[in-house]
C-alpha cells in the first residue's frame, strides 16, 4: 500500500537483492583431512564394485517378489490394481539398480514391467490377461532361473 492508502500492482516498488551463496560441497569436500571430488568418487566407484558382486542373489530376489505378486494378482484378478504400487515398487528398485551395476538385460527387462504397468495403469487394463504379463511373469526363467551375467 502507498502513503494514501492505495493498493499497489504487484512487483512495484518491490527491491531484489541477489546473492551467492559459497559451494559447502566444495569447502567440505577440500577440507583438511576430507577427501578430494575425485578421491570420493573413486571411493564411490569401489563401493558399487563390490555391491555389483552380489548383485545376482539381489536381482533373484526381485525376480521371485515379481513371481509372487504376479501369482497373487492372478488369483484375486478383481484386487490386481492393490497390488500394482508394489510391482512398480520392486520394478523400479530392479530397474535402477541392475543399471548401476552393470546387468544390461535384467535393466531393460525392469524397464519392460515398468512400461507395462503405466501402460496398465493408464489403460486401466487387467495386466494377468494378457500375454505381455505372461512373458514378464516368467522372466525368471527367460534370465536363466539366476544366471545373471553381467555381459548378458
Amino acid at each position: 500500500m502507498s502513503d494514501k492508502g492505495e493498493k499497489k500492482p504487484d512487483g512495484e516498488g518491490a527491491r531484489a537483492e541477489v546473492f551467492t551463496t559459497p559451494n559447502l560441497l566444495k569447502i567440505r569436500a577440500s577440507a583438511p583431512g576430507g577427501k578430494t571430488l575425485d578421491e570420493m568418487v573413486v571411493a564411490g566407484t569401489a563401493v558399487i564394485a563390490s555391491a555389483a558382486k552380489n548383485y545376482a542373489d539381489v536381482a533373484n530376489a526381485d525376480v521371485d517378489e515379481i513371481a509372487g505378486i504376479a501369482a497373487a494378482m492372478r488369483q484375486t484378478p478383481a484386487k490386481a490394481d492393490e497390488f500394482r504400487p508394489e510391482l512398480m515398487r520392486v520394478g523400479l528398485n530392479l530397474k535402477g539398480q541392475a543399471a548401476t551395476m552393470g546387468y544390461p538385460l535384467v535393466t531393460e527387462v525392469a524397464h519392460s514391467l515398468i512400461d507395462f504397468l503405466d501402460y496398465k495403469i493408464a489403460s486401466k487394463g487387467d495386466p494377468t490377461q494378457n500375454e505381455r504379463s505372461s512373458l514378464i511373469i516368467r522372466e525368471k526363467s527367460f534370465l536363466g532361473w539366476g544366471q545373471f551375467s553381467r555381459e548378458t
